[in-house]
């Protein structure tokens, strides 16, 4: 019948009718939509000649608690968040105690003069904790975007419940939010069951060769080494390829943790680029003073960080 009576009734339903500018907002809990989108007879004008000049609530007036739709939501991104954070933590651990337990599984006699059996040990290590974390990231990384899509899926539904519940049953709209939640999962999974996964160090295998260990593309494992793990440091072969490069610098970072590159410009800007895709951290780049063995691979490799 009145202003008084439609802020009332709002309130009561934790909802809050305000003048805007030319028009007015329709305030449902933290969730603010255009009072036109809730109807064409919600609009400021039609409900000025329905009810007279605008008058706005007065000063006081309790509006009823309103559930946020998007607090589950947040708090359950919350919980993944700190949930792919210990995973990380507690592989990170047991990679620590692998790497512990293969030092204190010294040999009759000590590892003195035994250095490349050691070595080799080291690096066949490093690369199976490698492909572990790049398991778990590549997992989380799928995780974090599906929770994503839900998420969007969550805020459109709320947007469109927001603009057209006075329009339609409820039911109809919990209907077309379940809906847009699967429609956004099936295009998730889809995308991932089309997306082909970029090659890494899990798609390299380790041939120990005296001193050093050969890593060789595992559909070709008798073919040319694409790096080899020297023990100090890490002679990468085929520079231009961004698949062994990529392979390189994961085992580089799961035996050193930060470490510098070495070689021409391109072989640097080409880690560069392939270390930020992989979050590696890379130390300082210095210049190669001289080659310390003959090869086409001479000028590129990677070592420990000063």
């Amino acid at each position: 019948a009145g202003w008084a009576e439609l802020h009332a009734r709002l309130a009561a339903l934790g909802m809050r009718y305000e003048r805007t500018g030319s028009g007015a907002l329709l305030r449902v809990g933290a969730v603010a939509v255009k009072a036109s989108d809730a109807g064409r007879d919600c609009s400021l004008p039609a409900l000025e000649r329905r009810l007279g000049a605008y008058r706005p609530a007065p000063e006081g007036l309790a509006v009823a608690a309103r559930a946020d739709p998007g607090a589950g939501r947040r708090a359950v991104a919350r919980a993944r968040r700190a949930s792919w954070t210990a995973e990380r933590e507690a592989l990170g651990a047991a990679h620590r105690e692998q790497r512990d337990a293969l030092w204190r599984s010294v040999p009759p006699g000590g590892w003195r003069g035994r250095g490349a059996e050691l070595n080799a040990g080291r690096s066949l290590l490093a690369a199976r904790q490698a492909g572990e974390r790049a398991a778990l990231l590549e997992r989380q990384r799928r995780e974090r975007r599906d929770l994503s899509g839900a998420a969007e899926a969550g805020r459109e539904a709320e947007r469109e419940i927001g603009s057209e519940d006075a329009r339609r049953p409820a039911e109809q709209s919990g209907a077309s939010d379940r809906r847009r939640a699967r429609l956004v999962a099936l295009i998730l999974l889809e995308e991932e069951e089309t997306a082909e996964r970029p090659r890494d160090i899990r798609d390299f295998v380790a041939v120990i060769c005296g001193g050093r260990v050969d890593y060789r593309r595992a559909d070709d494992p008798g073919g040319p080494a694409g790096f080899a793990d020297r023990g100090g440091e890490i002679a990468v072969h085929a520079e231009r390829d961004r698949d062994t490069v990529r392979a390189a610098l994961q085992l580089a970072a799961q035996k050193w943790g930060r470490f510098r590159v070495e070689g021409d410009d391109e072989y640097r800007a080409l880690c560069a680029r392939v270390a930020a895709e992989c979050g590696l951290p890379l130390g300082e780049p210095e210049p190669l003073e001289a080659p310390r063995w003959p090869g086409p691979a001479a000028g590129h490799r990677t070592g420990p960080a000063p």
